[in-house]
């Protein structure tokens, strides 16, 4: 297993931690800040039930869903963007108690929004090792603050394989980017057996991309004629 030791370390330089495969009194769990979504089905909470399996680890996080809450009407979601930079401060606030409270070793954040590079150099600062998990196409589609925020962090874990070879000369970020591929998780992928009463015949859900639409287009081209129910979910 891998354990650290009670950091005494310096901020400028020092590493994170100090890895040990011993087992020794003196010898504690690497704590971990994540951030991320955990509404069920998430793959930000699979990620993190899958680290807090670890018995290496000791799993502190924050759910920014509790901070910018999701509205179905015009008007509040108006309101909701009226208040966005709030909402932000009161998650950093957040992150930056639990940093004062418990210090990490490891901040990993999924997907990263709402976090700005001046929170993740300052927690940089203290010694603490950031990473970001990005799932997404592209770090640039998600505002100014976090596409600067994302070249803040010491290691950025790509889903999407075309990132590192592009991370520098495409997006202009110096730091490090790593692909790593979607996982499943089997308590929300992994079905044994057909729910009764089905009422679809088709169901898809996902936010909307040009080539979910396409691929829509060309299954009701397929279908022309044929009695098939088909359902949609997902915002876009």
């Amino acid at each position: 297993m891998i354990y650290a030791h009670s950091p005494t370390r310096r901020a400028d330089h020092a590493p994170p931690c100090d890895m040990q495969s011993d087992s020794g009194s003196a010898l504690r769990p690497v704590r971990l800040l994540f951030v991320g979504e955990a509404w069920k089905g998430s793959s930000a909470r699979s990620m993190r039930e899958a680290l807090e399996s670890l018995q290496a680890a000791a799993v502190s996080d924050v759910d920014p869903g509790h901070y910018f809450p999701c509205y179905r009407s015009i008007v509040m979601r108006g309101a909701n963007r009226l208040l966005r930079s709030l909402q932000c401060k009161e998650l950093e606030h957040r992150i930056a108690q639990l940093i004062q409270m418990v210090p990490p070793d490891v901040f990993l954040a999924y997907k990263g929004y709402g976090i700005s590079g001046r929170l993740v150099r300052r927690m940089k600062d203290r010694g603490v090792l950031t990473v970001n998990f990005f799932p997404d196409s592209s770090p640039h589609l998600f505002g100014r603050a976090m596409s600067q925020a994302i070249g803040e962090y010491d290691l950025v874990v790509s889903a999407k394989p075309f990132h590192p070879g592009a991370w520098q000369h495409v997006y202009g970020y110096q730091n490090t980017c790593v692909c790593v591929p979607h996982g499943y998780d089997p308590n929300g992928h992994y079905w044994p057996t057909a729910p009764s009463g089905q009422v679809m015949d088709v169901v898809l859900a996902a936010t909307w991309r040009p080539e979910y639409h396409r691929l829509m287009l060309d299954f009701a081209t397929e279908m022309r004629g044929q009695p098939c129910l088909v359902a949609l979910a997902g915002d876009g």
